[in-house]
Formats: structure tokens, C-alpha cells, sequence
């Protein structure tokens, strides 16, 4: 065989090779299934990484975050202890801020709600805010029988502070809502003075 016809032949079996090996590729990745995405997200509030950690969690959503449709966060606590399913936290709040005996003491959970950009089913027990443009927030305690403890308020604290910067949110329209005899006051032992003292006094610009 001629030089000239050997160097065409070794071309086209190279060519050949190289389609073969990119159209396997293509078809294993036509069928390779999409990995399943659990419907929540649970990021401890622990270790250097954690801020970014909680920031990666809000900031992982299907559709953009619709920062200007969000103007109020309301945080509920545990007192009422009504709908506490899976499928009830799904429907009536953005994330959870888990207990020891329920995701772990700090532990923030995500629903498909905020992952959808999508407003609540929960009707606010007494007076304002709407829940329409409300980032629903529900604390696993009960704060007329205990305090929260110290890993579930640095997760609340860091989780609100950062929906604060990022949604414009300034501290006048952060709640914390109580029991359904006292729905505007948290329990007792809800530590309201230092939760307000961290919160940031932005206000929309």
C-alpha cells in the first residue's frame, strides 16, 4: 500500500473511532435516568462552613428567587403542635429549623414551597403580616414549656439574616408567632431580645 493511501486509511479509522466513541456517550447519556432530588435539604448551622452552607441552601431553588415578592419573615414556634405530617410542613412553611428528636437540633430543612418560589397554605393566626410574600419559617420548639436551644438559634438567626440580605427585609417585618391563645407574642422562654438584637435593620431600598 502506498504512503499516501496508508496515512488515508489510518484518517478514517481514526474518524471512525472518534464518532463510535462520542455517539456511545450521547446514547448513555440519553439513558441514564435523572437522579432523584429528596424534597428537602438539611444543612447543620455547625463548623466554619456553616454560613455558606446556609447560603448554598436558600440559594438552591427550580426557578430564580423572586427576592422582590418576599417582604415580610415569620417565624412560627411549636406550641401548636396541629399538622405537624410531612405533607403539612410541605404546605405551610418555606424551611424548618429542626429539634434534637426530629432532623437534629439545628438542622434546617427546605421544602418545595422555597425551592418554587411559592407562597404558603398556612393562614397567619392573628393580625399582620398576609402570608402572601411571607417566608414562613417554623422553630421545632415549644417555647412555653423551653428554651431553644443554642444550635436551633444560631441556625434562625443565620437563616433570617441572610433572607433579610438577600430579599431587602428589614427587622420591622420579621415576626415571631406564638401559641394560638397569644398568637402575636412567643412563648416565654423564646429568647425575643437577643433574637431582635441580631436581626439586621436594613430597609428596602
Amino acid at each position: 500500500m502506498a504512503p499516501t493511501e496508508r496515512s488515508r486509511t489510518v484518517k478514517c479509522l481514526v474518524i471512525l473511532v472518534a464518532t463510535m466513541t462520542i455517539g456511545a456517550g450521547i446514547l448513555l447519556l440519553i439513558k441514564t435516568p435523572p437522579a432523584k432530588v429528596s424534597p428537602f435539604l438539611t444543612i447543620k448551622a455547625k463548623g466554619e462552613d456553616s454560613q455558606s452552607d446556609i447560603s448554598n441552601l436558600i440559594l438552591k431553588t427550580d426557578i430564580p428567587i423572586q427576592a422582590i415578592k418576599w417582604v415580610n419573615i415569620v417565624v412560627y414556634d411549636n406550641s401548636d403542635a396541629r399538622g405537624d405530617s410531612l405533607a403539612a410542613l410541605n404546605e405551610n412553611y418555606h424551611f424548618i429549623i429542626g429539634s434534637s428528636d426530629v432532623i437534629g437540633s439545628g438542622s434546617i430543612w427546605t421544602t418545595p414551597l422555597w425551592q418554587k418560589q411559592q407562597d404558603c397554605n398556612h393562614i397567619i393566626r392573628s393580625g399582620p403580616p398576609a402570608h402572601q410574600g411571607s417566608i414562613m419559617i417554623r422553630l421545632l420548639c415549644d417555647t412555653r414549656q423551653k428554651a431553644p436551644t443554642s444550635e436551633q438559634m444560631d441556625a434562625l438567626i443565620e437563616l433570617v439574616r441572610k433572607l433579610q440580605v438577600l430579599c431587602q427585609i428589614p427587622s420591622d417585618h420579621v415576626w415571631v408567632k406564638g401559641p394560638p391563645d397569644n398568637p402575636n407574642e412567643p412563648g416565654r422562654f423564646f429568647p425575643s431580645g437577643y433574637f431582635r438584637s441580631r436581626l439586621i435593620r436594613a430597609v428596602r431600598q
